[in-house]
């Protein structure tokens, strides 16, 4: 989940375009995904369409990101559907926060802060939201994530 892919071998069945270093620059300051033929085929720079220098450029980041949203919408399905009240939330945010901790543990992330609150209107339409800013690894971003559970 967090290893980059930066200089890792993977594999893949051929190359369908061959590029000097210069071209190879070009192409990944353009957000394309640049692998080289080096002792077996390897990602030269793991970047997505994103754009350069915004949160998401990097796989790594985006891959962490994405395991914690999943991984918080799985941690609260057994909380759906009970009372939403500041007990069940406190509840909950303890869930999270041992989820969130074991990706600390795991190196995916260098730190999160966590909020789990929920409106009056919000109780009544048994809403909770969700405020996560993740530090992924390999990142200097801290990326922002708000999800609303019902």
């Amino acid at each position: 989940m967090q290893t980059s892919l930066t200089n890792k071998a993977v594999n893949v069945p051929g190359i369908a375009v061959t590029a000097n270093r210069g071209e190879q620059e070009q192409l990944i300051e353009r957000n394309v995904l640049t692998i080289v033929s080096k002792e077996g085929m390897r990602v030269l720079k793991g970047v997505t369409t994103e754009g350069v220098g915004e949160p998401f450029s990097a796989i790594p980041t985006r891959r962490i990101v994405d395991y914690a949203k999943y991984g918080v919408r799985s941690a609260a399905n057994p909380y759906i559907g009970r009372l939403n009240n500041s007990r069940v939330r406190a509840a909950l945010k303890a869930t999270l926060d041992a989820f969130l901790t074991g990706m600390v543990q795991d190196e995916a992330l260098t730190g999160y802060m966590l909020d789990v609150s929920a409106t009056r209107a919000q109780e009544i339409a048994g809403q909770v939201s969700v405020v996560m800013t993740l530090q992924p690894t390999f990142s200097i971003d801290f990326i922002r994530v708000v999800m609303t559970l019902q």
